[in-house]
């Protein structure tokens, strides 16, 4: 008692039958026990060792000999994490990913590169939900925790970083729109939309630091211009410039 752990062992137990004095050693499925200790001729204490899934004969031998072979433990794999759909998202977190392995059943907890994932929800066995929380770029470890342990690391979520924006060139034009510019930044790879002032503009990605782009017609003044990826959007800016072309009011004298 319990009668049940992990693969990797450790679950401290209670063995309990008869003639256990002198005892000199227990196995678990034929590894030897740990922290034996007989607390009297029907007790033993111990610590199950590592161990295939499934059944295993717990056997105590002492100096006349051992018990039958019998089926009394059983070893229960720890959880596996195959995949996370999706699998990247934005560093801010917040992305509702759907997590695939297995014995998920009873998980106490999901962390994303060490950090609590929220919305946890066990679906089944085989299937959990959970909204990710805020991580540094890059990749991080998907690991689910249940009472028998936790799946070992792994890379299979990334952090992709928001896209920036730094500059505009030229960073003004006329408020009809039509001027091509020049956008650098970071993290444009994929990007779906360039907005000038919230009006969509033509454009062309580069690369991950350049996207050239058709200015829209927009009101005279400052436009914020920004960059949509698939994680996400740029901060507001100021960075470009709508500058109305001039106007004649009168002429004095008028002939």
């Amino acid at each position: 008692s319990p009668n049940s752990g992990s693969t990797l062992g450790g679950t401290s137990v209670t063995i309990t039958g008869t003639t256990f004095t002198g005892a000199t050693s227990v196995t678990f499925g034929g590894a030897a026990a740990t922290g034996v200790a007989v607390v009297n001729a029907t007790t033993i204490t111990a610590t199950v060792p590592a161990g295939a899934a499934g059944a295993a004969s717990v056997i105590v031998t002492t100096p006349s000999g051992s018990n039958a072979a019998n089926t009394l433990y059983t070893y229960i794999p720890g959880p596996t994490v195959t995949s996370v759909s999706p699998n990247s998202g934005p560093t801010a977190g917040g992305t509702s990913v759907t997590i695939t392995g297995t014995t998920f059943t009873g998980a106490t907890g999901v962390t994303f590169g060490g950090a609590a994932a929220t919305g946890v929800a066990v679906v089944n066995a085989t299937t959990i939900t959970a909204t990710t929380p805020a991580g540094a770029a890059g990749a991080a470890s998907v690991i689910v925790t249940t009472p028998v342990g936790s799946n070992p690391a792994n890379t299979l979520y990334t952090y992709s970083p928001l896209p920036t924006v730094t500059s505009v060139s030229p960073d003004s034009g006329s408020p009809a729109g039509g001027t091509v510019v020049t956008i650098t930044g970071t993290t444009f790879t994929g990007a779906t939309s360039v907005t000038f002032g919230g009006v969509a503009a033509s454009f062309t990605v580069v690369n991950a630091t350049t996207i050239t782009a058709t200015v829209p017609a927009g009101a005279a003044g400052a436009a914020s211009v920004v960059v949509t990826t698939p994680v996400g959007s740029n901060a507001a800016n100021a960075l470009y410039t709508y500058i109305p072309g001039p106007t004649v009011t009168s002429v004095s004298p008028n002939s």
